[in-house]
């Protein structure tokens, strides 16, 4: 399977080339801006043999001298007081100039631009056709910053996050670092506030491979997202950039609570059918909104579940593609205990693998274990291909959930269930005679969705207290 970006009707290879071509040509124009800016403002200094103690701001052309109080009727640097003589050596940009972490904090309060920016207009020097009249509406909207005017200026903010580590630049809005949630190969997700909303977001930094193919994958991942933003079931994404410069993709996207792996961690006594039930068709309906949309998963596991208030999101489409393409896969990719016999041999990703990989989550939500837990796992491989192999399936209650997992693990991927079967058997279980008339999952969902992770716990808790009809599940062996 291969693990680029995808070519169904949609276009995601034109989307993906185009992102590419544009963010490219962007920063090569703005590098060769930034130089030419280097070398006048360094031949200037040579020229007047001063130090250079002015930021450039790129943007408009101007210097604002930070040791000079600003005089709304004079010009910027009319009057400057001669300075020392200081060797060459000496007079360097703060961009350019090596520091330590306490000379980067006061190099950032000298560049604070927000006493700058709003007031531009008043302290721009006045030219011999400046008027000192109000502007018009029309002026004002060439200084906007929503005009092409200031999108130089996002890249010169850019530069204040390689001087503050804690500080995260995203097409110009900043994030403060809180904390690091997780990293995995070249990604790193920190938990970071927006400086101006107080919103707190999940940031997930990849650091851009030299190899085309991861380099296109994490690409795909973005693309893929955006594309399926429509739906409560993906993980909301708010903004992404690539910044060529750093060789970075930034995706700032919505705090979770946490992992699906994790919860399960710990809500592993208040396992019931409820619980099995409300969870195992919000997984349904979330792979079945990918593959609406042709979209293969094909890394499928509790780990890639995100609860956030109470329900499940998906996330991490990294090495996703579209289903039946026709590409030959360089590699085999994805998780071991999750994976589907066909990944090992199949040369083309179907949607099937993912109804395996549900199928293995449900197992070890059932039993507490994988399927192929108990096999070594230098012959695991082995043993998931081999239909030889049995899987043991012990009896449990709930006859429905025990049929899905069967259905699920099925190693001919042509007898294997659709999401949409998986689903049809959810409801028909609810429907059956017999069944628990208590149960109104939609009420469920509804309490549960605004509670925190103790507070769920606790909630479900409650409703094993509360489950008086049905026995709890057997899951010993």
């Amino acid at each position: 399977m291969d693990s680029g970006i995808s070519t169904s009707e949609t276009g995601g290879t034109t989307s993906g080339k185009t992102f590419m071509e544009r963010l490219k040509a962007q920063n090569a124009r703005h590098k060769q801006q930034l130089e030419e800016k280097r070398k006048k403002l360094e031949a200037k200094q040579k020229e007047n043999q001063r130090p250079a103690v002015s930021h450039s701001l790129n943007a408009f052309n101007i210097s604002v001298n930070t040791s000079q109080a600003v005089d709304n009727d004079k010009p910027i640097n009319s009057t400057l007081p001669e300075p020392p003589k200081a060797p060459l050596s000496s007079r360097q940009s703060v961009f350019r100039t090596p520091a330590g972490r306490g000379d980067r904090h006061k190099q950032i309060n000298q560049l604070k631009l927000s006493p700058i920016v709003p007031n531009l207009a008043e302290h721009t020097p006045k030219t011999p056709g400046h008027s000192g009249v109000k502007k018009s509406r029309e002026e004002k909207d060439k200084m906007s910053f929503a005009s092409p005017h200031f999108s130089k200026l996002k890249r010169s903010v850019s530069l204040l996050s390689d001087l503050d580590d804690n500080l995260i630049v995203v097409k110009g809005k900043s994030y403060r670092k809180l904390t690091l949630l997780g990293k995995g190969g070249s990604c790193k997700v920190y938990e970071a506030v927006d400086e101006q909303s107080q919103v707190v977001y999940a940031i997930k930094i990849a650091e851009l491979p030299e190899d085309e193919g991861l380099r296109r994958s994490l690409i795909n991942e973005v693309l893929l997202l955006e594309r399926l933003q429509d739906s409560r079931y993906v993980i909301r994404m708010k903004d992404y950039d690539m910044d060529e410069s750093s060789n970075r993709l930034y995706v700032v996207m919505e705090r979770g609570d946490t992992d699906f792996a994790s919860f399960l961690t710990r809500n592993a006594d208040s396992i019931n059918t409820r619980f099995i039930h409300f969870y195992w068709e919000q997984m349904l309906r979330a792979v079945k909104v990918i593959h609406d949309q042709n979209i293969v998963h094909a890394d499928l596991k509790p780990a890639n579940f995100l609860l956030v208030r109470g329900n499940l999101k998906l996330i991490d489409f990294g090495i996703s593609s579209s289903a039946h393409e026709n590409k030959k896969k360089s590699a085999i990719v994805g998780t071991l205990d999750y994976m589907a016999p066909e990944q090992f041999t199949d040369e083309q990703p179907q949607v099937k693998i993912d109804v395996w990989a549900l199928g293995c989550i449900l197992y070890r939500i059932v039993y507490g274990k994988l399927p192929f837990a108990d096999v070594p796992r230098s012959d695991r491989i082995n043993k998931i291909c081999d239909p030889r192999f049995a899987i043991r399936f012990n009896p449990i209650e709930d006859e429905i959930i025990l049929r899905s997992i069967k259905r699920c693990l099925e190693r001919n991927y042509e007898k294997r269930a659709s999401i949409d079967e998986l689903l049809q058997l959810l409801a028909d279980s609810s429907s059956a005679p017999g069944a628990e008339a208590s149960i109104d999952y939609a009420a469920l969902a509804s309490e549960m969705q605004g509670a925190t992770p103790k507070t769920l716990a606790k909630k479900l808790k409650r409703l094993v207290l509360q489950s008086q009809t049905r026995k709890k599940l057997n899951f010993d062996d």
